[in-house]
């Protein structure tokens, strides 16, 4: 799973505008992707271009709630876990190729979505204690303090909700009600 502290943690937000919104979302139902996918795809092209690298892996953390065991919807706190997604960018690729490669990619990792990272990076070409990737992608439906609320208007009041991964950099998208990422990076791991 993907926890632990990040040191001297830095955190940088910002709004898709909606007509970008709209674009995007008439875009993915004009060709049966997901909007996730898309993230996907934006977020393997930013790793790409400051890595040099045109084939990358970065984590994605997965809700892990449709387990086969039954009682898995009645567990009280987080089922999640963070399931490596590779993609191929070099130069020149068409975008709609990349979105069917990873949508694919997300449906072929469901089988694998229980399994804990450590045993997905031994069965990695990754030199033993080496990380099988430096960044993550949170992609949730709805934001936290909305969540919150729904629970109970009134009782909900100043809270502050606090993430941290043991990541190099973290990108987390917020789907509804307009699109809303946080980029929250390991401030010592990067020249600012």
């Amino acid at each position: 799973p993907a926890t632990g502290p990040a040191a001297a943690g830095e955190t940088l937000g910002f709004r898709i505008n909606p007509a970008t919104s709209a674009a995007l979302i008439r875009m993915c139902e004009a060709h049966g992707i997901l909007l996730s996918t898309v993230v996907h795809a934006a977020w393997a092209m930013v790793v790409s271009a400051f890595s040099g690298e045109d084939d990358v892996v970065f984590g994605e953390v997965r809700a892990c709630r449709d387990y086969p065991d039954h009682d898995a919807r009645r567990i009280i706190g987080l089922l999640i876990n963070t399931v490596p997604v590779r993609a191929q960018v070099p130069a020149g690729r068409l975008l709609l190729a990349l979105l069917r490669e990873l949508e694919e990619g997300r449906h072929a990792v469901r089988a694998f979505e229980h399994t804990p990272l450590v045993e997905s990076a031994a069965c990695a070409d990754v030199p033993r204690g080496a990380t099988l990737f430096d960044t993550a992608v949170v992609i949730d439906q709805a934001d936290d303090t909305m969540r919150l609320r729904e629970l109970d208007p009134l009782a909900i009041r100043n809270v502050i909700l606090h993430e941290r991964t043991g990541f190099a950099l973290t990108l987390r998208v917020v789907l509804t009600p307009t699109f809303t990422c946080r980029l929250s990076f390991d401030s010592s791991r990067f020249d600012m």
